[in-house]
This record gives C-alpha cells, structure tokens and sequence, in this order.
C-alpha cells in the first residue's frame, strides 16, 4: 500500500518490484532550467529513483561514468540541445523516447584503455563543482571535461564549441 494525502490507496500486487526495475545509476535530467543547472548528467554509487532525473541502468560502472563525462561536456550537452523539448524558453525537457535514440558515445566501441581513462576522469571530476551552464565558457570544471574528453578520444579543441554554447539564447536566457 500507499499512503497519499492521509488515504491509504493500494497498490497492485508486485507493483514496488516493478518501479525498482527501473531504476539505476546513471541519472539523465528530465527536465532543465538551462540557466540555473550545473550538470545534465550524473552517476550515483547507489542504484535510485528520482522524479526528476531518468534513472538508467547499465549494470557496469565504467560505462556509467564514461556515458556521464559524455552527457555533460559540450559535445553531449549539444546532442542534449538537439533532442530537447521546450516547454518555455530555458525551462525544457528530455522524453524518455528521446533518450532512446539520442545519439551518444558508443562506450562499447572505445579502447578499453580510452573507457579506463574516462573513467578516471570521472573520478577526479566526481566531487568538482561545476558552474551553471550560462558561465561554462569560464568554468574551469567544464574546460577540464572537455579537454580530457578530447584528449582521451582523439577529438579537436572544444572551447570553442562551449563558448558559442555558453551564449546561446535558451541557455544563457538571453536574445541573440
């Protein structure tokens, strides 16, 4: 059972079993304030269940980690820009159906020398705190995400991507 608003509403039979398949490690927001959020990804030690983040379950942690290094530098936030709905200007979402073809690193396809320092990355970035995304241009958090992910991947210099960002309207809350 249930209790809501003083009534207790009974739930069905297997019910509590059903909503903890679903939960995980890897958190995607669902929804964003793009002006006032930090991160758009995030790895938990404990596997949860959030209202607000989509919880996703790979069951491998250095997948987990590389996948939320990629969600949160430029280039992931970018695909994040992409697949977004907006509800009212910087105030958006992210539908679960969205996130099931939204294009990512493919964790599976890298070196396992590259996935090792990916998430070595992400554990040396675990406990930084990063600026909101309209200062990411500055965020010395982000450009060190971004280099490392570039670095270890083989992709060109980022910062470049992360300014146009930093300043795009629905991000920065601002006109063009």
């Amino acid at each position: 059972t249930l209790w809501v608003a003083d009534q207790i509403v009974p739930m069905r039979p297997g019910y509590g079993m059903h909503l903890w398949q679903m939960a995980g490690q890897l958190l995607i927001a669902e929804r964003l304030w793009l002006n006032t959020i930090k991160v758009v990804a995030m790895r938990s030690e404990a596997i949860v269940l959030s209202n607000v983040w989509w919880p996703v379950n790979i069951g491998n942690s250095s997948y987990e980690k590389a996948l939320t290094l990629w969600m949160n530098c430029s280039l992931g936030f970018l695909t994040i820009m992409f697949q977004r709905t907006s509800t009212r200007g910087g105030w958006v979402g992210i539908k679960k159906a969205d996130l099931k073809t939204m294009p990512v690193l493919d964790v599976r396809a890298i070196s396992a020398e590259q996935l090792q320092a990916l998430a070595d990355l992400f554990d040396e970035l675990a406990d930084v705190e990063f600026k909101r995304l309209p200062a990411m241009a500055e965020c010395a958090a982000r450009r060190r995400l971004d280099d490392g992910v570039s670095a270890i991947l083989g992709l060109p210099d980022l910062s470049g991507l992360r300014r146009l960002l930093a300043t795009e309207p629905v991000v920065a809350n601002g006109r063009l």
